[in-house]
């Protein structure tokens, strides 16, 4: 698989052909086009594109592709767009980035705190004591919120009920 052919083809937004040589990467994970590939994860604004490449490097399974795939999805430019991102983190060991998936289980929509939730489930590696409490500490937080949240509309609720007149 020539690496040229698909430069050539996403900087020319040649997205049919392009997704065609990233599925022969991944089939035949192919670890000369990581360098490439990370390239155009981190710069490409066209959603569907950076997604083909998180998949890609995803299916090659190389480690070298974790950090970058992190920092895509703590890139501001990949809000509402950062389920497909998170599962292809699906064949790492995320355990060095608990903190990370914390957080988008707490803020992110309900596709992407469903992918953060898996990935927090199959960490298999040791965390360490201090990580591990803060994380704790930043759910429990984010369940006492809630609970005020609940409260508040539920004594809204009543006092709406309220107005109502029989």
């Amino acid at each position: 698989m020539d690496i040229n052919l698909l430069r050539f083809a996403m900087e020319n937004d040649k997205l049919d052909e392009a997704e065609n040589i990233l599925e022969e990467i991944g089939t035949s994970k192919n670890i000369e086009a990581i360098p490439l590939l990370i390239e155009y994860l981190k710069t490409t604004e066209n959603v569907l594109l950076r997604n083909s490449i998180a998949l890609t490097l995803s299916d090659i399974g190389n480690e070298e592709a974790v950090q970058p795939l992190i920092d895509v999805i703590n890139d501001p430019k990949t809000l509402g767009s950062r389920g497909t991102l998170l599962y292809a983190l699906e064949p790492f060991d995320c355990s060095a980035h608990l903190e990370t998936l914390i957080y988008h289980l707490i803020t992110g929509n309900f596709e992407v705190q469903a992918q953060a939730f898996q990935l927090i489930e199959s960490i298999n590696d040791e965390v360490s004591d201090e990580i591990l409490l803060k994380c704790i500490v930043k759910v429990k937080d984010e369940l006492n919120e809630i609970k005020r949240q609940q409260e508040i509309l539920s004594d809204t609720l009543e006092t709406l009920f309220s107005f109502k007149k029989i």
